[in-house]
């Protein structure tokens, strides 16, 4: 009888381990599924002085931008002079998406703040990366849909203070 129980307790804390994971969100610098919505965080502007001002969303070959995902980045005060940012890979509506790939760093073509094979379901999915403060930021998401490849690469400089 007691083997069982202990069984039953390993049990129970694994699985909330689990449900802790799980709903693990980016304010605890944990890359993973998240809200679409992220109280207490705002979308960081795009540079209005920026000649070329960056696509969130992806495009194919021919440049043709596909809304049912979106790269978005998330920034919240954490002093009086400091902001902490996250990178957000939004799945907006089901389009048959496969080989998905999103990838964020700190430097071209890295991965130290996340690396994911899926954006969770449309049209609420959503994956986020670690969090960061002011540094220069990498984003990348590749798709397959319809028979053409999309991606987008988002990068530049984040100035800390910013938020």
């Amino acid at each position: 009888m007691r083997p069982r129980r202990l069984l039953v307790v390993a049990l129970m804390g694994v699985a909330a381990s689990v449900l802790t994971f799980v709903g693990a969100s980016p304010a605890s610098a944990s890359q993973g599924f998240c809200s679409q919505n992220l109280p207490g965080w705002q979308i960081v502007p795009d540079d209005p002085s920026a000649t070329n001002p960056p696509a969130r969303y992806p495009q194919d070959e021919n440049g043709q931008q596909d809304g049912a995902a979106e790269i978005v980045i998330w920034g919240r005060s954490a002093g009086p002079s400091l902001g902490q940012f996250v990178v957000q890979f939004r799945n907006l509506r089901p389009n048959g998406k496969y080989a998905v790939l999103g990838q964020v760093g700190t430097f071209r073509d890295g991965t130290d703040l996340g690396q994911t094979g899926t954006i969770g379901s449309a049209p609420g999915g959503a994956w986020c990366s670690e969090t960061f403060t002011g540094t220069n930021i990498w984003a990348n998401l590749t798709y397959s849909a319809g028979g053409h490849q999309y991606g987008q690469t988002v990068q530049g400089y984040i100035d800390g203070k910013r938020q």
